[in-house]
């Protein structure tokens, strides 16, 4: 989606984007944060933006696509259970 925006990503860059992955374990994204504190998750901003662009410009994401699908659910799962 950003190569099709028109933002260039050296070879380097996408090569290394997680060096130390292994390392990343037990990390815990702002998303996840949110969710166990309570909070409403970032899921358009981080995933439902790259999911709307991607069909503007006519290309698959069937990996972030199938990430916000399962985010939703589990967002709305949540707040009807609350």
């Amino acid at each position: 989606v950003g190569q099709k925006l028109g933002y260039q990503f050296s070879e380097f860059f996408v090569e290394n984007l997680f060096p130390n992955a292994e390392h990343a374990r037990n990390h815990q994204t702002s998303m996840l944060q949110d969710r166990l504190k309570g909070k409403k998750m970032e899921i358009e901003s981080l995933c439902g933006y790259i999911v709307r662009k991607s069909k503007e410009l006519g290309i698959t994401v069937p990996t972030i696509e199938t990430l916000y699908h399962i985010l939703k659910y589990i967002e709305t799962r949540d707040h009807n259970n609350a």
